[in-house]
């Protein structure tokens, strides 16, 4: 389905009906872009590649666009906006990261700075300095399927899988996500552990940023707030433990950062949320929550634990321009994240 969206987002770039939609609607509206990654696919073989956003290349390329086209704005202005005390200026975006891997500060923040683009960084605060290097869950499985050297593996509860070739390690990947996504959050850390022990050997995985790199990136005017603690999806959460990852979070937040330093704004690890954990939220004092939603947000929003953003998945320029629009990216729920879900 990407491939088809991509073809027909070059297809309204060379017929100029993407110029005049850009034209036309440039009124109100928060185009908040998802990104996880920038990095060569080849870079780091022992993280899984399917959270690249997009290259060092293609990164700049789009950064190039939107800082030409349209106002990117800080989750500061837009944490105003949403308070009523101020409007967000026509065709704003605001550029987020989830996650923290240190390619950020590689290949993304140095083109930020060049372009004076803000930023806004969502970190786990159980990872930065993490002292074991186990690294997150799905980089692990995404590891050892790759280092294992045996044709068939038999996973737990799944059962068996070829790795012999590209194709069944790639099936392999999708169900263990799926399993683990499906599981309460503390039996799916403890069925991760056990399926590593029928996978080859992984080493220390290249960490998320440590503590003295956000604090460094701080300085040089990024924000970074919370993505929680454990990374943990909140709707394998039960309320008192959702409240305890939260509370722990900010709590790391400000004695690492400072207080004050990280604004009172949270994305949903993995986009998972509903109305109960958004309630727990709000309690806890975050104002603003980024959820799963794709599209062009209103802000003020009627939901602001659960506003919408445009995930950013390998898009060619064309695409990538095509999503801006309001209509598009509402489309893009239908023609390239749907299937995505069913997939992973």
């Amino acid at each position: 389905m990407k491939k088809a969206a991509q073809l027909v987002a070059r297809t309204l770039e060379a017929t100029g009906v993407l110029k005049a939609l850009e034209r036309m609607d440039q009124a109100g509206g928060l185009r908040a872009l998802e990104y996880h990654r920038i990095d060569e696919p080849s870079a780091e073989p022992d993280l899984d590649p399917g959270l690249i956003s997009a290259t060092p290349q293609e990164f700049r390329s789009q950064m190039e666009l939107v800082a030409e086209r349209y106002n990117v704005v800080s989750i500061r202005t837009v944490l105003a906006a949403q308070r009523g005390e101020a409007s967000l200026p026509a065709g704003a975006v605001l550029i987020t990261f989830d996650d923290g891997y240190r390619d950020f500060e590689e290949h993304a923040w140095p083109v930020l700075r060049e372009l004076s683009l803000p930023a806004v960084l969502f970190v786990p605060t159980a990872f930065p300095d993490q002292s074991d290097g186990t690294g997150f869950w799905w980089d692990r499985i995404y590891a050892g399927l790759r280092r294992s050297d045996d044709g068939v593996v038999c996973l737990p509860d799944l059962g068996e899988f070829d790795l012999a070739e590209q194709s069944g390690r790639r099936l392999a990947l999708s169900a263990c996500v799926q399993h683990v996504k499906s599981l309460p959050h503390a039996k799916a850390m403890q069925w991760v552990s056990s399926a590593m022990e029928s996978l080859a050997g992984v080493p220390p995985l290249p960490g998320v940023i440590g503590w003295e790199g956000l604090r460094e990136l701080t300085r040089q005017g990024a924000d970074i707030c919370a993505h929680s603690h454990q990374h943990a999806l909140s709707t394998r959460l039960t309320e008192t433990e959702l409240a305890d990852d939260l509370t722990t979070c900010k709590a790391r937040l400000t004695q690492e950062l400072g207080e004050g330093v990280s604004a009172p704004v949270l994305a949903w690890p993995a986009n998972g949320t509903n109305q109960k954990m958004q309630n727990v939220a709000r309690d806890l004092g975050f104002e603003m929550a980024f959820g799963g939603c794709r599209g062009v947000a209103r802000i003020p929003s009627d939901n602001p634990m659960n506003v919408m953003r445009v995930p950013v998945l390998r898009y060619d320029r064309a695409l990538f321009r095509a999503q801006l629009r309001p209509s598009i990216a509402s489309l893009g729920r239908w023609i390239i994240d749907t299937p995505r879900r069913a997939a992973v």
